[in-house]
Order: C-alpha cells, then sequence, then structure tokens
C-alpha cells in the first residue's frame, strides 16, 4: 500500500455523472405538457362527469296487513246500492189476496208452537227485521241474535229470535198476532204457505 498514492486525482472513471433532480423534472417538463384531464396527483382519484339519461325514480309498494276477528258487517272500499224492479215487487206482493184459510189464521189464538215456527222461518225474506222490530225487539237486541246464530244461516236467526217471543210473551203470542205481523211486514208468501199447513 505504501507504493499506492492515496490522492483522488489518481482515479478515473468512465461514468458520466447525472444531472441534479430538479433539472430532470424541469427538462421533462419542457419536452412534455400533460393533457388537462389526467390526474396530476396520483393519489387523488377522479371520474369524469358522464352525462346521461336521469335515473328514474324507485316506486316502492307498501301493504298494509290488518287483522280483524270476531267481527260482522266490516266493508272496505265503496259501496253501491242498486235498487232494480221496485214496481214489480210492489204488484207481486198486491198478487197476494187474503183467502179463508188466512183469514183463518189471522183470527185464531192459539199460542204459536216450535213446530209452527219450524215452519215459518225458512220461508221468511229480508224483511224479517222488520218483523221482530213489530215484536217488540230493539236494533240492539236484533243485531245480538244476528250475531249469536248467523253461523248456522239466517233462518236459524230467525228461528231463534221467534223462539225467544213465544217464550218471553207466552199470552201475546198467538197465531193470529204473528200471522198478522207477518202479513204487515211483507211475509205473505210466508202467511200463505202457513194457511195451507196450518194444523
Amino acid at each position: 500500500m505504501s507504493g499506492q498514492s492515496n490522492s483522488d486525482d489518481d482515479l478515473t472513471t468512465d461514468a458520466i455523472p447525472s444531472p441534479p433532480r430538479d433539472e430532470v423534472i424541469n427538462e421533462k417538463k419542457d419536452e412534455y405538457e400533460e393533457p388537462e384531464h389526467i390526474n396530476v396527483h396520483p393519489k387523488i382519484k377522479t371520474k369524469p362527469k358522464v352525462f346521461g339519461k336521469p335515473k328514474k325514480a324507485r316506486h316502492t309498494a307498501y301493504a298494509s296487513v290488518i287483522n280483524i276477528s270476531n267481527a260482522n258487517g266490516i266493508h272496505v272500499g265503496s259501496n253501491y246500492n242498486v235498487y232494480m224492479n221496485s214496481k214489480t215487487e210492489n204488484s207481486s206482493q198486491k198478487d197476494y189476496v187474503v183467502t179463508d184459510a188466512i183469514n183463518a189464521l189471522f183470527d185464531s189464538t192459539v199460542p204459536v208452537e216450535r213446530k209452527h215456527l219450524l215452519f215459518v222461518s225458512p220461508h221468511m225474506n229480508e224483511h224479517w227485521r222488520t218483523t221482530a222490530r213489530l215484536l217488540d225487539y230493539s236494533d240492539g237486541q236484533i243485531s245480538q241474535f244476528y250475531e249469536d246464530y248467523s253461523r248456522a244461516g239466517i233462518k236459524e236467526v230467525i228461528y231463534q229470535l221467534l223462539l225467544d217471543w213465544i217464550q218471553n210473551e207466552t199470552t201475546a203470542a198467538t197465531v193470529g198476532k204473528l200471522s198478522k205481523t207477518l202479513w204487515d211486514t211483507s211475509q205473505q208468501d210466508a202467511v200463505q204457505r202457513w194457511s195451507k199447513n196450518f194444523k
């Protein structure tokens, strides 16, 4: 090592030194300029704006579920009442003539029995509520009979109501009273049938 010199002048290299960093960046900027849409900052991501069709609003359907138990006469929606052929109904009621057999029913003082109710109740029409009102039943009592027996059918409702009448009105519940009440409340067909089969 003593024969060699330690001076820096003796060392040679064929490497070319690189320019300082600032100069390299400035040179590259001079050579190439980036377009405006390219993101200069790589950490911030940008999306180009695309103008297309507007998004349609989503319509969400909602359903309400209502559970109703032990209720009658519930109606949802519009209610329309149509009365047709009212003239023919009135004229058909006029067709009933009071016969001798019907007069015999009107004059009878025989107490009404269950067998009479079993015959009459299936022949009564939609005016049975009016009949019940003439027999001194209130609308509340009529509704209670309907609630209690409607599952077995309207014939059972009418039968139970008339049965209650003959049990509570033992002296007034005669064949004459019931037949006149039926006749006066548009139950002429039931009276006519009863008069033919009355025993």
